[in-house]
């Protein structure tokens, strides 16, 4: 099974959002 940019590229959205938000909880 080939993973195709765009799916990489929404695996790394996903990843990101949720870096984004643990790092935003810590802060508060």
């Amino acid at each position: 099974m080939m993973a195709t940019w765009d799916d990489l590229e929404e695996l790394l959205e996903e990843e990101a959002n949720v870096c984004l938000m643990t790092r935003t909880d810590f802060n508060e």
